[in-house]
């Protein structure tokens, strides 16, 4: 059995499946962005549904995260970050 060739580009960038909720864009979902899909916004609302504090948890957990970078950049004079991992990027 042979197997298909993978090419750079394609291997770069994987089709997204959006048959299945993704907990990137579950938090996208709640903190009000656009990168998300139907099946992630019904596995949050649902998720939601059982533990209601989380929305506002995780847009707590967003406003540390900007106040804490705006803090490393103006007053502790951080001008490089890295940021590992998967997020939202809207508010």
């Amino acid at each position: 059995m042979a197997e298909s060739a993978t090419t750079p580009a394609s291997a770069a960038h994987p089709r997204t499946d959006t048959s299945v909720p993704h907990s990137a864009r579950i938090g996208n979902h709640w903190l009000g962005g656009e990168d998300n899909h139907p099946v992630d916004a019904r596995a949050g609302d649902a998720y939601a549904a059982v533990f209601p504090g989380i929305v506002t948890l995780a847009r707590g957990s967003r406003a540390l995260l900007r106040r804490t970078v705006t803090y490393l950049v103006r007053e502790a004079g951080v001008r490089q970050f890295l940021d590992v991992g998967t997020g939202p990027t809207r508010r």
